[in-house]
């Protein structure tokens, strides 16, 4: 069985999504002024909750938030390009795998909009990605569980054993 053309896609989006992931978390690691952007916005986030905290221990803080996040950001766009190589080759393991990543994708939208709301700050623009995020994931979940990309990844897992 050939791999279905929305398989190549998929892997298409996972490959795109994963090279400007990539992109934009090592240059937040690897670019000072972006870093330093980067990490004030995780120091203010940190001034308004921590009023009483030391200013410099909430910037030494933010810094290690800031270049924590950004280098798990950069493995999660790694494993996504995984994902799409996997997928390519109708993978067992990248089926599971890019469900994962879509539910992973969904818990971590619904915490975005669950934060906005209760900040009450940038609800316009990040309530639209955030839902524009969850459509996507829920169509990915859609697609890997339809009868034929699940067969498609079930008779290459049979081919090979």
């Amino acid at each position: 069985m050939s791999r279905p053309t929305g398989v190549t896609v998929l892997a298409g989006v996972l490959f795109f999504n994963s090279g400007f992931v990539l992109f934009t978390s090592l240059a937040i690691l690897l670019i000072k002024p972006t870093r330093a952007i980067f990490i004030e916005v995780f120091r203010q986030d940190l001034l308004a909750e921590y009023p009483q905290v030391q200013p410099q221990a909430l910037a030494e803080y933010a810094q290690l938030i800031a270049v924590t996040a950004a280098g798990f950001v950069v493995i999660l766009s790694l494993i996504g390009f995984l994902m799409g190589y996997g997928l390519l080759k109708l993978k067992g393991w990248a089926w599971g795998g890019t469900l994962t990543l879509a539910i992973v994708n969904i818990l971590g939208s619904l915490n975005q909009i669950f934060e906005v709301f209760e900040a009450k700050v940038g609800i316009g623009i990040i309530l639209f990605r955030e839902i524009f995020q969850l459509t996507l994931a829920g169509l990915i979940i859609y697609y890997l569980f339809r009868p034929d990309v699940r067969q498609a990844f079930s008779r290459q897992r049979l081919r090979h054993e």
